[in-house]
């Protein structure tokens, strides 16, 4: 049979398949559903999970493993979409509470452990930490992964880490011992990098040949002496070179003087694994997110706004809280559709015990709408449930929420814009960091959300180098596992309110938060205000109950009748085993027990699946 050719305007049949593209994009991606506040990857994440039993109180799995049970199963795209979705669940300072437990992205040293530093000196991470105190700065050195040069890098943040972590040591063949955990990342010779756990013997660790430093101006290390030590010889071979030495990625070629000594140097020996756990420290290194040992080697850092390690070095679970996202899902609470290729069925929405689009709140891009809804405090939330659910004709100043509640921390300036976002869906609010004044100095302890410490840093040196804002001397960053503390020195007789002042200006220690409560209602893009957004979550949470009701009452009623059954038969307990002896089969006693007890086929099934001991 011949095609049929139908002649279309083209500019019609673009505007109906934009149209389409937008609302698959709109509907599938990019916004969340009102009723549980997900979009439908972060949904398919955490029912695949709950699938394959990731509950907050069983072991961890390789996120690599999630990552493929949800791409096979229920989302077919790129698995980078999905981990990143995953990692963001995981973050302490993207969701207010977040719906994933994640652990393994960092690994760290010891506090004895030594930084190799430009000056020829090295000193431990403890030692860091009481010099950048003291406001000392340091340089090291850092391994370019894109031109393969060693360059200078300056040594930012050493802090503690973590407390109490299982500790590997890794023993070189130039007599050197490093103690770190077990997911600690090494730079291999080839460039890339490895687990501490996974390292073998005979792996070739990249090698520092660095040049002796004095000052910090000289970044590209010209006309400096490459020193090193090779395998168990107590003297330094040196040699001069007029450029910094160019290694190229997965290539043993380097210039020979150097080349006699990298044949038997910084290999791993052996990898020990210890019994006594030790709290672990690092720096921030940037950009290269690496710097050398004094053991003469690279390892990775760990960065703040730096991307999560790759799925398989990171471990993942749902958290406790996600847990009442999904429950009672087993009681058909919700509908179920068919995934993508038909082989299984995932849910439409979540049950959703907490308002979660209140509580996380939501951000995304779709086709000519956006979305940007901030975090608000659990319990403030669920009082305003009770209160709408009370009083469905309150006001939404008779709501309890009192503002958002970010995960970073930060003061909302003003509430005029408060009031137009709850009551109308839109509005902005002035975020600023929280600051305290001590002497001549300035505390930050709070940052405003999203934005990222490093950043703030550097675009605040940024500003004191151009004059932009003047009277600062210096900025540290004091942050550690107690807390965000960005220190900023100020000259003496220098009014602290005015520098504060002309930063809340020119840098990001103030935002602007537009507020866009944007959700999917019944599959169409709505604004609402908050009392609206908590009347829909109400009547979804309304649904979710019946449903549970009906269908617990339904398995009560299949019980009852199946222990009606059971009592007859407790009753006439003698005929019924004559009935079952002398029936020559299983279906044959079924039937003379709903013959001569008038029992139903699945009483009398229930009878027959008793064990008699």
């Amino acid at each position: 049979m011949p095609e049929q050719v139908q002649k279309r305007a083209i500019q019609e049949e673009i505007k109906d398949s934009y149209l389409d593209y937008s609302m698959s994009v709109i509907v599938g991606r990019a916004l969340p559903d009102v009723r549980d506040g997900l979009k439908p990857v972060h949904r398919r994440a955490l029912f695949a999970m709950k699938g394959i039993g990731m509950v907050h109180n069983k072991p961890y799995k390789k996120s690599a493993r999630i990552v493929g049970e949800i791409l096979g199963k229920y989302h077919p795209h790129g698995d980078s979409a999905v981990y990143e979705s995953i990692v963001r669940m995981a973050q302490g300072f993207s969701l207010r509470y977040p719906l994933v437990d994640g652990q393994g992205n960092w690994g760290c040293f010891t506090g004895d452990t030594k930084v190799k530093l430009t000056d020829g000196h090295s000193l431990t991470f403890k030692e860091l930490i009481k010099e950048s105190k003291k406001g000392k700065k340091h340089w090291t050195y850092t391994f370019n992964t894109e031109t393969k040069k060693i360059e200078i890098a300056e040594i930012k943040n050493p802090r503690l880490t973590r407390t109490n972590e299982e500790i590997v040591e890794i023993r070189l063949d130039n007599g050197e011992k490093i103690r770190c955990t077990h997911d600690h990342l090494f730079m291999l010779k080839s460039g890339k990098y490895k687990k501490a756990k996974e390292l073998k013997a005979n792996d070739s660790l990249m090698p520092l040949y660095a040049k002796s430093y004095e000052g910090k101006d000289n970044a590209n290390l010209k006309g400096y002496e490459t020193i090193f030590q090779p395998l168990h010889n107590k003297w330094e071979f040196t040699h001069h070179l007029a450029d910094n030495l160019n290694l190229e990625q997965g290539t043993d070629s380097f210039p020979d003087a150097v080349e006699c000594a990298m044949l038997r140097n910084h290999k791993v020996v052996s990898v020990k694994f210890l019994k006594k756990r030790e709290d672990v420290y690092d720096i921030t290194i940037d950009p290269w997110h690496n710097f050398a040992l004094d053991a003469g080697i690279f390892v990775h850092n760990s960065i703040d706004g730096d991307s999560a390690a790759a799925m398989r070095y990171t471990e993942s679970r749902m958290s406790r809280i996600a847990e009442e996202m999904l429950a009672d899902l087993d009681k058909e609470t919700v509908d179920f559709v068919p995934n993508f290729d038909n082989s299984l069925k995932e849910p439409v929405v979540l049950p959703a015990r907490i308002p979660n689009l209140i509580v996380n709140g939501s951000s995304g891009i779709a086709v000519g709408m956006a979305t940007n809804i901030p975090p608000h405090n659990l319990r403030e939330a669920c009082d305003a449930v009770a209160i709408v659910l009370d009083n469905p004709d309150c006001s939404v100043g008779d709501l309890p929420v009192k503002g958002p509640d970010f995960p970073t921390g930060g003061i909302v300036y003003g509430t005029a814009g408060l009031r137009s976002a709850y009551a109308t869906g839109k509005g902005k609010v002035i975020v600023r960091a929280k600051t305290l004044a001590e002497g001549n100095r300035i505390i930050v302890s709070e940052i405003p959300y999203m934005v990222n410490k490093s950043s703030l840093i550097e675009e605040i040196a940024i500003l004191v180098r151009d004059k932009i804002v003047e009277g600062i001397t210096d900025i540290r960053d004091e942050s550690d596992r107690e807390g965000m503390r960005i220190v900023i020195t100020l000259k003496k007789d220098i009014n602290a309110d005015v520098v504060l002042n002309q930063l809340f200006k020119h840098s990001q220690l103030q935002t602007t938060f537009g507020i866009i409560m944007l959700a999917l209602h019944e599959n169409q893009p709505k604004i609402m205000g908050l009392k609206e957004m908590l009347q829909h979550y109400i009547a979804h949470r309304k649904d979710v109950i019946v449903r549970r009701t009906r269908f617990d009452l339904a398995r009560a009623e299949e019980r009852a009748h199946i222990l009606e059954g059971l009592k007859i038969a407790l009753k006439n307990i003698d005929a019924v085993v004559r009935a079952v002896k002398s029936s020559k089969n299983p279906e044959d006693a079924k039937a003379a027990l709903v013959k001569d007890f008038s029992l139903t086929e699945v009483q009398a099934q229930a009878i027959l699946d008793m064990k008699l001991q």
